[in-house]
């Protein structure tokens, strides 16, 4: 017997309405890709450099190329994850990383670390976003430090996959919002 008193069946009242029906159908061609960081990168100090990913372990529609650039083939939402992991130099010192998203060379999402000198932890940084691309579309990441070092081979890759969406419409054109990350927002950091 259990020691647990059993509580009578509440039945759930959702307040959202779900759908009726299951998936939305055709939504276009899949398109999905992983690729790997084999070899390690070095950096100067505050060079933001785009970060290369040589090995490629799937690419379901041929949209991700070796010279670490993803075009999409067709329009709709797209999930970007990066991780780059950094090693300096000097170990002794403090120090701020950052990883940065671009499309079409305009940085849309961005994330940075600062790492104490002397704490026996790689500095891994991991921006990911959510947005609306067009075909052809370029997507990189760049990634920078306040010190020289290298980005490692080690938990370092690029990612991306469309979610389920519907052609884009014509009536509402698929833009990036105005309030775009520079390099300058992020140096302040640095």
């Amino acid at each position: 017997m259990s020691r647990y008193k059993k509580e009578p069946h509440i039945p759930f009242q959702c307040l959202i309405p779900l759908p009726e029906s299951g998936p939305t159908g055709n939504t276009g061609l899949e398109s999905a890709f992983r690729a790997i960081k084999t070899t390690d990168q070095s950096i100067s100090a505050n060079a933001l450099s785009i970060i290369t990913f040589e090995t490629i372990e799937f690419d379901l529609n041929n949209e991700y190329d070796r010279m670490s650039t993803f075009s999409p083939q067709q329009d709709g939402v797209y999930l970007i994850i990066a991780a780059v992991t950094f090693e300096p130099t000097d170990i002794s010192v403090n120090y701020v990383t950052q990883a940065l998203i671009s499309v079409n060379n305009s940085f849309i999402a961005g994330s940075d670390n600062f790492m104490g000198g002397n704490s026996g932890f790689l500095n891994a940084v991991n921006p990911s976003t959510i947005v609306q691309l067009q075909a052809g579309d370029v997507v990189r990441i760049s990634a920078s430090s306040s010190v020289a070092g290298q980005f490692l081979a080690v938990l370092s890759q690029f990612e991306a996959t469309r979610l389920p969406s519907p052609a884009s419409n014509p009536s509402s054109p698929i833009t990036i919002s105005s309030s775009k990350i520079n390099k300058q927002t992020f140096d302040k950091k640095l």
